[in-house]
């Protein structure tokens, strides 16, 4: 019984120190790594959609204290604080997550590929991502198996990025 009012005292506290984090990344502008998918992926889908179905150049991160601006030679984002402030590079909204950009001959982790497509087969179905290929002559299936097969990172982040490309 006392472990278990340990464990609980101990959860408590980590709950606090999670909250006063969260409430400071929010004074200041800026955001939890692990929450990107869920504060902004519903944003980043109506900013997508109101830009008519291409990525938005800019959207709201924090109101009035941050947004995600596009880096159109890389197709990621990056958190802006409202003096110009660069607080955070390589973000893909498609992913949910920083992407490493530089070119790596490190296999690439399974867990990383079952995130990465079921991340990429919800937003295929959220956005119609098929037809979007289609219509420039792609097939999301195509992207699909290269994912699958993929060895190493480089290789990896080469077919995400040409996913993200044919999403603009």
């Amino acid at each position: 019984m006392r472990d278990y009012n340990m464990q609980y005292e101990i959860d408590q506290k980590k709950a606090e120190i999670q909250d006063v984090q969260n409430r400071i990344n929010t004074e200041q502008g800026l955001v939890n790594l692990t929450s990107i998918q869920e504060d902004f992926g519903a944003k980043f889908k109506q900013a997508f959609i109101d830009n008519g179905n291409k990525m938005p150049d800019t959207f709201e991160a924090v109101p009035g204290k941050s947004i995600w601006a596009l880096n159109r030679d890389t197709n990621l984002y990056s958190l802006v604080d409202n003096d110009g402030t660069i607080l955070m590079e390589d973000v893909s909204m498609i992913l949910g997550r920083i992407v490493n950009t530089k070119k790596s001959n490190k296999p690439v982790s399974n867990r990383r590929k079952q995130q990465d497509l079921l991340s990429l087969n919800s937003i295929a179905s959220d956005l119609d991502m098929n037809s979007l290929m289609a219509i420039k002559g792609y097939d999301v299936n195509d992207f699909i198996s290269k994912l699958e097969a993929a060895q190493t990172e480089s290789e990896y982040n080469q077919i995400m990025s040409k996913i993200r490309e044919l999403l603009c």
